[in-house]
């Protein structure tokens, strides 16, 4: 556990470092990268309260992005429902099979750099290494997460919540935020 700990410090300083010359003078136009994306991957969070509160929202993905491929990134310590989530890709990872740097497998990387997703969302409330990372290494065009001090640089949408808002209502505020109806969202 302190290995991760060291390689994940390691790791996000080097991407924050790369970040800030990757992405120097690139402007994204946020309702275009949504209206137009053909790939989108969802970042499911690990710990189990956020991640039950999050299979809520993932019906109205398919609302924001009715002609996209949307690929959901989920760890294997939350068991999730093929049947129910038919419509889109499944792909997990094991957290006790981590690289030194907190990093799922290979093949899992590979996958994530190779899947030309135009957008990626991270949908963990709290700091997830494994989703900041993967979704860093997928080069998304638009990458969204919640706001939080260790991530929010290496993303280029931050949806800034009130300290006081209930975690349930976060997904529903991110959900009106990439443009999901209002009565939709409330169901």
């Amino acid at each position: 556990m302190i290995s991760h700990n060291i390689g994940q410090f390691f790791a996000l300083q080097y991407f924050k470092l790369f970040n800030r010359y990757k992405y120097k003078s690139r402007i994204v136009s946020i309702f275009e990268h949504i209206s137009s994306a053909s790939h989108v991957c969802v970042c499911l969070p690990c710990n189990e309260k956020d991640f039950n509160e999050s299979l809520i929202s993932i019906e109205q993905f398919r609302q924001i992005f009715p002609k996209a491929h949307i690929t959901l990134l989920n760890c294997t310590d939350q068991s999730i429902s093929k049947q129910k989530f038919h419509a889109f890709r499944l792909l997990t990872y094991d957290r006790q099979k981590l690289t030194f740097l907190g990093l799922p497998s290979k093949e899992i990387r590979h996958d994530i750099a190779t899947s030309k997703f135009d957008v990626v969302i991270d949908l963990s409330l709290s700091f997830s290494f494994v989703n900041t990372a993967l979704s860093w290494l997928s080069n998304a065009g638009l990458r969204i997460c919640f706001n939080d001090p260790k991530r929010d640089n290496l993303y280029n949408f931050v949806v800034r919540l009130v300290p006081e808002t209930k975690w349930d209502k976060s997904y529903q505020q991110l959900l009106q935020y990439l443009g999901a109806k209002k009565s939709s969202v409330n169901e």
